[in-house]
């Protein structure tokens, strides 16, 4: 019984990773600043193994979450399904605000290179950024908002800190062997969008995590205690 509730759990949590990373990618399309592509039937067809990803990452931060949780005696009650809808439409925002960062960014280096028409100047002007290093202290003082808000953990901040810490070390390695092939501003882009909602999107599906193992844990305890109720009766 509790094998399956697990494997339902990390179903639920593969689906709804890959649905979000397909919103994500979307929306970052949308705004035309997607780095891989700008048209989305190209990016199912180049990129689609990043979608199965994002869905392995949410098991991951899902389980991990839960796991910390019994490691150190953290009660799930507190997490409702109001509380993941604000968690996730904010999450949902903060891409949004790396969207329109990295359009401004985009566009000024468009109007560099002459090259203006491939990204939308008015967009990239609805939020003005004085600097990358604005940008960066923008999203950070939101994340660590974001995290006391709705996670409040200390091993919370820390898990998701390494993770983010662990994927900006990792592009570094990837822009170092040649993998990636993006300018300065795009590489910029990159890491300090890439550190923002790996953070705060951990924060986003721990939640989700806990929510499932806490209903997940309460239908497991009542169908025990029914058996035990069916068998004193019989």
């Amino acid at each position: 019984m509790k094998q399956n509730s697990s494997i339902l759990m990390g179903l639920a949590l593969f689906c709804l990773g890959t649905l979000v990373g397909f919103v994500l990618n979307l929306l970052q399309i949308e705004y035309k600043t997607n780095l891989s592509t700008k048209v989305i039937l190209s990016f199912l067809y180049n990129n689609w193994w990043t979608l199965p990803l994002c869905g392995i990452g949410a098991i991951y931060i899902g389980f991990s979450y839960t796991f910390f949780d019994h490691k150190f005696n953290h009660t799930s009650e507190e997490t409702d399904s109001m509380l993941i809808i604000k968690c996730f439409a904010i999450f949902i925002g903060f891409n949004q605000l790396c969207a329109y960062g990295a359009s401004e960014a985009l566009a000024e280096r468009a109007l560099y290179l002459l090259i203006a028409s491939e990204v939308s100047t008015e967009r990239a002007k609805k939020i003005q950024f004085t600097s990358s290093i604005h940008f960066l202290v923008i999203l950070t003082g939101f994340c660590i908002v974001f995290w006391y808000w709705f996670d409040h953990t200390k091993i919370g901040f820390f898990f998701n800190f390494f993770n983010a810490f662990s994927v900006i070390v990792l592009i570094n390695i990837l822009r170092y062997t040649g993998f990636l092939n993006q300018s300065q501003i795009q590489f910029d882009y990159l890491q300090t969008c890439m550190s923002c909602l790996i953070f705060s999107g951990g924060v986003t599906f721990g939640n989700i995590g806990r929510l499932l193992n806490f209903n997940c844990g309460s239908s497991l305890t009542q169908n025990v205690t029914s058996s035990h109720r069916n068998l004193h009766l019989d």
